[in-house]
């Protein structure tokens, strides 16, 4: 591929292009040139994210009430954000080897299916319990 040539996006058609700079990079990296465009690898990337949403569910650590960005159905343990920060459990508790005769993303989904994680996407939030993906409030 040249500086000049175009790529369609294998989601939505459209034509995209790679700058010098990002064919170096993916050559050095020995991986294929993207096969969706910009705006399509992120609306991909935003997807997995919930920003908007806050549900009501019971912390898989106490069963107390918590607000979370995950829905009460999420695959995974979600405890209140002061458990999770505190000195009650430990996340190396959930190490585990690697096993290199079983796919990377089959044990990181497995992992990801028993480490907690927080509930909400706040730093140094004050009296604002329903909200997500803020800061200094």
């Amino acid at each position: 591929m040249t500086s000049s040539s175009a790529i369609r996006c294998k989601s939505t058609g459209k034509l995209f292009s790679l700058s010098p700079d990002q064919i170096e990079f993916y050559r050095k990296l020995e991986v294929p040139f993207p096969a969706l465009c910009p705006e399509e690898r992120l609306r991909r990337r935003l997807a997995y994210h919930n920003r908007i949403y806050v549900y009501r569910r019971n912390s898989s650590a106490t069963g107390q009430p918590i607000f979370s960005m995950y829905a009460p159905d999420a695959p995974f343990p979600v405890i209140e954000k002061e458990t999770w920060w505190g000195d009650s459990w430990d996340g190396c508790d959930f190490g585990r080897s690697y096993e290199f005769n079983t796919a990377f993303f089959n044990q990181f989904r497995a992992l990801r299916r028993e480490v907690p994680t927080f509930p909400l996407s706040t730093v140094r939030v004050e009296n604002s319990e329903y909200i997500n993906n803020s800061t200094s409030v």
